[in-house]
């Protein structure tokens, strides 16, 4: 009659982008105690990797005079959203002549009225102005 194969126990080997869980089997002992322990460690070690995905997307929120100073006239848009995030409206939108022209705006939420604008016209940066960034 087969058996199968009992847990003695548990090897837990983290590597630098995962968590890798080795089971020696062999003796009875702890087969719950090893699947409490794997649900232990995983959960923290999620918990953990939440924290830092919640932490680097602060951080690239983080509106600061530096990063505005990085936009450059001639940048295209997409060139803008990748140092700053996303605009937090659009001002304007216009055309006239076959020239588009667009303004979009980002309020500064952890600093006192602080906001910047980037006028974009037909696809590149022509100006940008703020007030407050620190």
């Amino acid at each position: 009659m087969n058996q199968m194969p009992k847990i003695n126990h548990i090897i837990i080997v983290k590597q630098p982008t995962s968590l890798t869980t080795k089971v020696v089997l062999g003796g009875c002992g702890g087969c719950l105690f090893a699947m409490i322990l794997f649900f232990v460690l995983s959960v923290i070690f999620v918990g953990k990797v939440a924290d830092e995905v919640v932490k680097q997307m602060e951080e690239d929120k983080t509106f600061t005079l530096q990063k505005f100073n990085n936009i450059e006239n001639g940048m295209s848009f997409e060139d803008v959203v990748s140092i700053v995030g996303e605009p937090t409206e659009m001002q304007s939108d216009s055309e006239v002549t076959g020239i588009q022209t667009t303004m979009y705006s980002w309020n500064v939420n952890d600093s006192f009225g602080a906001n910047f604008n980037v006028m974009i016209q037909d696809g590149k940066v022509i100006s940008k102005a703020q007030f407050g960034l620190k």
